[in-house]
Protein backbone atom coordinates (compact mmCIF):
# COMPACT_ATOMS: atom_id res chain seq x y z
CA UNK A 1 0.00 0.00 0.00
CA UNK A 2 2.91 2.32 0.67
CA UNK A 3 4.09 1.84 -2.90
CA UNK A 4 0.79 3.30 -4.16
CA UNK A 5 1.14 6.54 -2.22
CA UNK A 6 3.38 8.36 -4.76
CA UNK A 7 1.01 7.44 -7.59
CA UNK A 8 -2.06 8.55 -5.67
CA UNK A 9 -0.49 11.85 -4.68
CA UNK A 10 0.64 12.50 -8.25
CA UNK A 11 -2.89 11.79 -9.49
CA UNK A 12 -4.28 14.45 -7.16
CA UNK A 13 -1.68 16.97 -8.27
CA UNK A 14 -2.24 16.37 -11.97
CA UNK A 15 -5.88 17.36 -11.48
CA UNK A 16 -4.84 20.74 -10.09
CA UNK A 17 -4.69 23.85 -12.24
CA UNK A 18 -0.97 24.48 -11.92
CA UNK A 19 1.22 25.99 -14.64
CA UNK A 20 4.22 23.73 -13.97
CA UNK A 21 2.63 20.30 -13.73
CA UNK A 22 5.60 18.26 -14.88
CA UNK A 23 8.19 20.06 -12.80
CA UNK A 24 5.93 20.19 -9.77
CA UNK A 25 5.19 16.46 -9.87
CA UNK A 26 8.87 15.56 -10.23
CA UNK A 27 9.67 17.50 -7.09
CA UNK A 28 6.73 15.92 -5.27
CA UNK A 29 8.30 12.51 -5.91
CA UNK A 30 11.28 13.63 -3.82
CA UNK A 31 8.92 14.88 -1.14
CA UNK A 32 6.93 11.66 -0.98
CA UNK A 33 9.78 9.88 0.79
CA UNK A 34 9.42 12.40 3.62
CA UNK A 35 5.64 12.03 3.59
CA UNK A 36 5.80 8.26 3.95
CA UNK A 37 8.18 8.50 6.92
CA UNK A 38 5.76 10.85 8.70
CA UNK A 39 2.91 8.40 8.85
CA UNK A 40 3.15 5.88 11.67
CA UNK A 41 2.00 2.47 11.27
CA UNK A 42 1.19 0.06 14.02
CA UNK A 43 2.64 -2.62 11.74
CA UNK A 44 5.78 -2.06 9.63
CA UNK A 45 3.99 -2.87 6.37
CA UNK A 46 0.71 -1.07 7.10
CA UNK A 47 -0.23 2.51 6.31
CA UNK A 48 -3.63 2.42 8.00
CA UNK A 49 -4.88 1.28 11.38
CA UNK A 50 -8.32 0.62 12.78
CA UNK A 51 -10.18 3.67 14.05
CA UNK A 52 -9.69 3.97 17.85
CA UNK A 53 -12.74 3.35 20.02
CA UNK A 54 -12.62 6.88 21.45
CA UNK A 55 -13.28 8.18 17.93
CA UNK A 56 -15.95 5.62 17.17
CA UNK A 57 -17.78 6.54 20.36
CA UNK A 58 -17.72 10.20 19.36
CA UNK A 59 -16.58 11.34 22.81
CA UNK A 60 -14.12 13.85 21.32
CA UNK A 61 -14.48 15.81 18.06
CA UNK A 62 -12.24 15.81 15.04
CA UNK A 63 -10.24 18.98 14.51
CA UNK A 64 -10.21 20.43 11.01
CA UNK A 65 -6.73 21.54 10.01
CA UNK A 66 -5.29 22.79 6.74
CA UNK A 67 -2.06 20.84 6.82
CA UNK A 68 0.76 22.18 4.71
CA UNK A 69 2.76 19.92 2.47
CA UNK A 70 5.76 21.93 1.37
CA UNK A 71 6.97 20.84 -2.05
CA UNK A 72 10.53 22.07 -1.67
CA UNK A 73 11.08 25.40 -3.43
CA UNK A 74 8.26 25.25 -5.96
CA UNK A 75 5.31 26.07 -3.78
CA UNK A 76 3.06 25.03 -0.96
CA UNK A 77 0.10 22.69 -1.11
CA UNK A 78 -2.62 23.02 1.53
CA UNK A 79 -4.85 20.03 2.16
CA UNK A 80 -7.97 20.34 4.35
CA UNK A 81 -7.64 17.31 6.60
CA UNK A 82 -9.32 16.07 9.75
CA UNK A 83 -6.97 15.51 12.68
CA UNK A 84 -7.87 13.83 15.96
CA UNK A 85 -5.81 14.16 19.15
CA UNK A 86 -7.35 11.89 21.82
CA UNK A 87 -4.74 12.77 24.47
CA UNK A 88 -5.54 16.50 24.45
CA UNK A 89 -7.22 17.48 27.69
CA UNK A 90 -7.99 21.03 28.69
CA UNK A 91 -5.93 22.04 31.72
CA UNK A 92 -3.43 19.20 31.30
CA UNK A 93 -1.81 19.08 27.88
CA UNK A 94 -4.03 21.34 25.77
CA UNK A 95 -1.43 24.14 25.80
CA UNK A 96 1.69 21.98 25.43
CA UNK A 97 2.54 23.49 22.06
CA UNK A 98 5.15 26.09 23.04
CA UNK A 99 8.58 25.94 21.42
CA UNK A 100 11.42 28.28 22.45
CA UNK A 101 12.96 30.59 19.86
CA UNK A 102 16.07 32.70 20.24
CA UNK A 103 15.64 36.18 21.67
CA UNK A 104 16.97 39.08 19.61
CA UNK A 105 19.08 40.09 22.60
CA UNK A 106 20.76 36.69 22.42
CA UNK A 107 21.43 37.13 18.70
CA UNK A 108 23.11 40.50 19.24
CA UNK A 109 25.07 39.20 22.22
CA UNK A 110 26.32 36.22 20.24
CA UNK A 111 27.50 38.50 17.44
CA UNK A 112 29.21 40.76 19.98
CA UNK A 113 31.05 37.80 21.54
CA UNK A 114 32.09 36.49 18.12
CA UNK A 115 33.29 39.97 17.16
CA UNK A 116 35.42 40.44 20.28
CA UNK A 117 36.94 36.97 20.01
CA UNK A 118 37.36 37.12 16.21
CA UNK A 119 35.23 34.04 15.61
CA UNK A 120 33.72 33.27 12.22
CA UNK A 121 29.93 32.87 12.15
CA UNK A 122 28.15 30.41 9.85
CA UNK A 123 24.46 30.07 9.03
CA UNK A 124 22.52 26.85 8.51
CA UNK A 125 18.97 26.25 7.30
CA UNK A 126 16.81 23.16 7.82
CA UNK A 127 14.34 22.36 5.04
CA UNK A 128 10.82 21.37 6.12
CA UNK A 129 11.91 21.54 9.75
CA UNK A 130 8.53 20.72 11.30
CA UNK A 131 8.36 17.43 9.40
CA UNK A 132 11.24 16.16 11.56
CA UNK A 133 9.35 16.40 14.83
CA UNK A 134 8.52 13.07 16.45
CA UNK A 135 5.11 12.89 18.10
CA UNK A 136 4.95 11.38 21.57
CA UNK A 137 1.15 11.60 21.80
CA UNK A 138 -1.42 9.84 19.67
CA UNK A 139 -2.48 11.89 16.65
CA UNK A 140 -4.74 10.41 14.00
CA UNK A 141 -5.54 11.77 10.56
CA UNK A 142 -8.19 10.94 8.03
CA UNK A 143 -6.60 9.88 4.73
CA UNK A 144 -6.01 12.78 2.29
CA UNK A 145 -8.54 13.52 -0.47
CA UNK A 146 -8.14 11.16 -3.41
CA UNK A 147 -6.86 8.30 -1.27
CA UNK A 148 -9.54 5.62 -0.98
CA UNK A 149 -9.34 3.37 2.07
CA UNK A 150 -11.61 0.78 3.70
CA UNK A 151 -14.20 2.05 6.13
CA UNK A 152 -13.11 2.41 9.73
CA UNK A 153 -9.42 2.97 8.91
CA UNK A 154 -7.37 6.07 9.77
CA UNK A 155 -3.72 7.16 9.66
CA UNK A 156 -1.67 7.51 12.81
CA UNK A 157 1.06 10.14 12.55
CA UNK A 158 4.53 9.24 13.72
CA UNK A 159 5.97 12.63 12.79
CA UNK A 160 4.45 16.09 12.82
CA UNK A 161 2.96 17.99 9.90
CA UNK A 162 2.74 21.69 9.22
CA UNK A 163 -0.56 22.80 10.70
CA UNK A 164 -0.44 20.65 13.81
CA UNK A 165 -0.30 22.67 17.01
CA UNK A 166 2.27 20.22 18.36
CA UNK A 167 4.60 20.69 15.38
CA UNK A 168 6.82 23.53 16.74
CA UNK A 169 7.32 21.83 20.09
CA UNK A 170 7.99 18.42 18.50
CA UNK A 171 10.58 19.93 16.14
CA UNK A 172 12.42 21.76 18.91
CA UNK A 173 12.50 18.66 21.11
CA UNK A 174 13.91 16.59 18.23
CA UNK A 175 16.57 19.21 17.45
CA UNK A 176 17.50 19.58 21.12
CA UNK A 177 17.91 15.83 21.49
CA UNK A 178 20.25 15.67 18.48
CA UNK A 179 22.54 18.52 19.57
CA UNK A 180 22.50 17.37 23.20
CA UNK A 181 23.70 13.95 22.06
CA UNK A 182 26.52 15.76 20.22
CA UNK A 183 27.71 17.35 23.48
CA UNK A 184 25.79 20.64 23.65
CA UNK A 185 23.95 21.96 26.68
CA UNK A 186 21.11 24.52 26.60
CA UNK A 187 21.90 27.91 28.06
CA UNK A 188 20.21 28.85 31.32
CA UNK A 189 19.54 32.33 29.91
CA UNK A 190 18.05 31.26 26.57
CA UNK A 191 16.94 27.65 25.91
CA UNK A 192 17.39 28.17 22.15
CA UNK A 193 21.13 28.78 22.67
CA UNK A 194 23.24 25.64 22.96
CA UNK A 195 26.79 25.72 24.31
CA UNK A 196 29.61 23.20 24.03
CA UNK A 197 32.80 23.60 26.04
CA UNK A 198 35.91 21.45 25.77
CA UNK A 199 39.66 21.86 26.36
CA UNK A 200 39.98 22.79 22.68
CA UNK A 201 37.52 25.68 22.86
CA UNK A 202 33.88 26.71 22.98
CA UNK A 203 31.11 26.44 20.39
CA UNK A 204 27.80 28.32 20.38
CA UNK A 205 24.75 27.17 18.40
CA UNK A 206 21.64 29.34 18.18
CA UNK A 207 18.29 28.14 16.80
CA UNK A 208 15.36 30.23 15.57
CA UNK A 209 12.69 27.85 14.23
CA UNK A 210 14.51 26.41 11.18
CA UNK A 211 17.39 28.91 10.98
CA UNK A 212 20.54 28.55 13.04
CA UNK A 213 23.91 30.20 13.42
CA UNK A 214 27.02 28.53 14.77
CA UNK A 215 30.29 30.06 15.94
CA UNK A 216 33.24 29.25 18.15
CA UNK A 217 36.99 28.72 18.29
CA UNK A 218 37.01 24.97 17.60
CA UNK A 219 36.78 24.53 13.80
CA UNK A 220 37.08 20.76 13.96
CA UNK A 221 34.15 20.43 16.31
CA UNK A 222 32.07 22.88 14.26
CA UNK A 223 32.69 20.73 11.17
CA UNK A 224 31.68 17.66 13.20
CA UNK A 225 28.44 19.33 14.32
CA UNK A 226 27.54 20.32 10.76
CA UNK A 227 28.11 16.76 9.58
CA UNK A 228 26.00 15.38 12.43
CA UNK A 229 23.14 17.75 11.61
CA UNK A 230 23.31 16.83 7.91
CA UNK A 231 23.00 13.17 8.87
CA UNK A 232 19.82 13.87 10.84
CA UNK A 233 18.10 16.58 8.80
CA UNK A 234 17.80 17.82 5.23
CA UNK A 235 19.67 21.08 5.58
CA UNK A 236 21.75 23.66 3.74
CA UNK A 237 25.00 25.27 4.83
CA UNK A 238 24.60 28.92 3.81
CA UNK A 239 28.20 29.81 4.61
CA UNK A 240 29.19 33.00 6.44
CA UNK A 241 26.31 34.83 8.11
CA UNK A 242 24.81 37.47 5.80
CA UNK A 243 21.13 37.86 6.66
CA UNK A 244 19.33 36.62 9.77
CA UNK A 245 15.84 37.50 11.04
CA UNK A 246 15.63 40.69 9.00
CA UNK A 247 19.12 41.82 10.02
CA UNK A 248 21.88 42.24 7.46
CA UNK A 249 25.27 41.21 8.79
CA UNK A 250 28.54 42.17 7.12
CA UNK A 251 32.01 41.32 8.32
CA UNK A 252 34.47 44.18 8.84
CA UNK A 253 38.04 44.45 10.04
CA UNK A 254 36.75 45.44 13.48
CA UNK A 255 34.07 42.75 13.76
CA UNK A 256 30.52 42.83 12.38
CA UNK A 257 28.27 45.55 11.06
CA UNK A 258 24.50 45.02 11.35
CA UNK A 259 21.71 46.96 9.69
CA UNK A 260 18.07 46.64 8.62
CA UNK A 261 18.26 48.53 5.34
CA UNK A 262 16.46 45.81 3.35
CA UNK A 263 13.72 45.55 5.98
CA UNK A 264 13.16 49.32 5.86
CA UNK A 265 13.08 49.32 2.06
CA UNK A 266 10.54 46.50 2.03
CA UNK A 267 8.47 48.37 4.61
CA UNK A 268 8.49 51.56 2.53
CA UNK A 269 7.56 49.60 -0.58
CA UNK A 270 4.34 48.47 1.10
CA UNK A 271 3.19 52.02 1.83
CA UNK A 272 2.61 55.05 -0.36
CA UNK A 273 5.72 57.21 0.05
CA UNK A 274 4.67 59.74 -2.63
CA UNK A 275 2.91 61.86 -0.01
CA UNK A 276 5.76 61.83 2.47
CA UNK A 277 8.52 64.41 2.84
CA UNK A 278 11.80 64.76 4.68
CA UNK A 279 11.97 66.61 7.96
CA UNK A 280 15.21 67.82 9.47
CA UNK A 281 15.10 67.77 13.23
CA UNK A 282 17.76 67.55 15.90
CA UNK A 283 17.18 64.81 18.45
CA UNK A 284 18.43 64.92 21.99
CA UNK A 285 21.20 62.55 23.02
CA UNK A 286 19.85 59.14 24.11
CA UNK A 287 16.41 60.10 22.79
CA UNK A 288 14.19 57.02 22.46
CA UNK A 289 11.69 56.81 19.61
Amino acid sequence: MLSLLPLLLMTCLLQMSFPLHGLFVSVVLQFVTLLVSMVSLSFPSRLLIGMPSVILNGSLPWLRRSLRLSALALGILFLPLLVFVPSREHGRDYDETFAPVAHMTTVRTLLAVASVRRWSVSQLDVQNAFLNGELSEEVYMQPPPGYSVPDGMVCRLRRSLYGLKQAPRAWFERFASVVTAAGFSPSLHDPALFVHTSPRGRTLLLLYVDDMIITGDDPEYIAFVKARLRDQFLMTDLGPLRYFLGIEVSSTSDGFSISQEKYIQDLLARVDTSKTYLLSRTLLLLFCL
